[in-house]
C-alpha cells in the first residue's frame, strides 16, 4: 500500500475526526498497514508499546495471560476502533495481549512520531488524548457490562 493511501486510511478512520489535515499528515507518517490472519498475535503484555492502532477491517481480541488457563478474552476490537493505549504515557508498554479473531487489517501509528506531533502541538495533544480518553471509558463501560453480566445477576 502506498504512503498517500495509507495517510487516505488514517484520515478516513474515525480516531482522527476533527483533525486538521496536517494533522493527520503529522500522526501518519511512518504509518504502515498490519495485515493479520486469525489468530495471528499482534502484541502481547510487558513487550514495548511502539505502535497505536486504528482497526480498518476485522476483529482483535483483547486478552489477559492466566497462569494454567491460557488466554483470557476479555474486550474485542473491531473496525473504526482504536487498540491499545499503552503506547501514549511510560514505560510504554502494553498491559495485555492482542489477538486476531478474524482477518484483521490495522493501520499501525508509530507511537514515537505521534508523541512527538502532541509535545509540538499543544492543541494535537488535546485532541489526541480526548479520543484515548474516549477509548478507554468505552472499554471500562464495556469491562463494567461485561462484571455485571458475569456476578451481577440475582446477588443483591
Amino acid at each position: 500500500m502506498t504512503e498517500p493511501e495509507i495517510r487516505d486510511l488514517v484520515a478516513g478512520h474515525p480516531f482522527t475526526s476533527g483533525l486538521s489535515p496536517a494533522e493527520v499528515d503529522a500522526i501518519a507518517e511512518g504509518a504502515r498497514v498490519v495485515d493479520l490472519l486469525p489468530g495471528e498475535a499482534l502484541f502481547r503484555e510487558g513487550r514495548p508499546a511502539t505502535h497505536a492502532y486504528l482497526v480498518t477491517h476485522g476483529h482483535v481480541g483483547i486478552e489477559v495471560h492466566h497462569p494454567g488457563r491460557g488466554s483470557i478474552a476479555v474486550s474485542t476490537v473491531g473496525a473504526g476502533e482504536l487498540l491499545g493505549w499503552s503506547w501514549l504515557l511510560p514505560p510504554h508498554a502494553w498491559h495485555f495481549d492482542a489477538t486476531a479473531r478474524s482477518i484483521a487489517r490495522l493501520v499501525a501509528l508509530d507511537a514515537t512520531t505521534v508523541r512527538a506531533a502532541c509535545d509540538h502541538d499543544p492543541a494535537l495533544d488535546r485532541r489526541v488524548a480526548r479520543q484515548v480518553m474516549r477509548t478507554m471509558t468505552a472499554r471500562l463501560e464495556a469491562a463494567r457490562h461485561q462484571l455485571l453480566d458475569l456476578y451481577g445477576h440475582g446477588h443483591r
